[in-house]
């Protein structure tokens, strides 16, 4: 939990000291209107700074490892192909095939 932590506030503090820089990542995503961007840019950086104290200092626990999930949740989301190529997901299904076929 104190790595994680650790890694949340450099990751909130590096945000917070680049807001602009973090608005045009946000977006790039193209996942929030507009109206809603400059507010994710600021508030988002906090949560997790919060979040990653929290986690380092052990308070409020369960809330702290909850929100920390979410975060994570919506990052790992961001990383899912939904409109992959269907070729380079069936290259990846084939690889998985063969490490698990062949143990390799």
């Amino acid at each position: 939990r104190w790595i994680l932590g650790f890694i949340l506030v450099y990751a909130g503090i590096n945000k917070a000291m680049n807001p602009v820089e973090f608005a045009e990542i946000i977006q790039n995503y193209r996942i929030l209107p507009d109206g809603l961007i400059n507010v994710a840019a600021v508030i988002i950086p906090w949560v997790e700074i919060v979040t990653g104290f929290f986690l380092i200092f052990g308070i409020w626990l369960i809330g702290a490892v909850s929100l920390c999930n979410f975060l994570l949740l919506i990052f790992l989301f961001h990383f899912i192909p939904y409109k992959a190529d269907r070729n380079v997901v069936d290259r990846r299904i084939n690889i998985f095939k063969r490490i698990t076929v062949d143990g390799n």
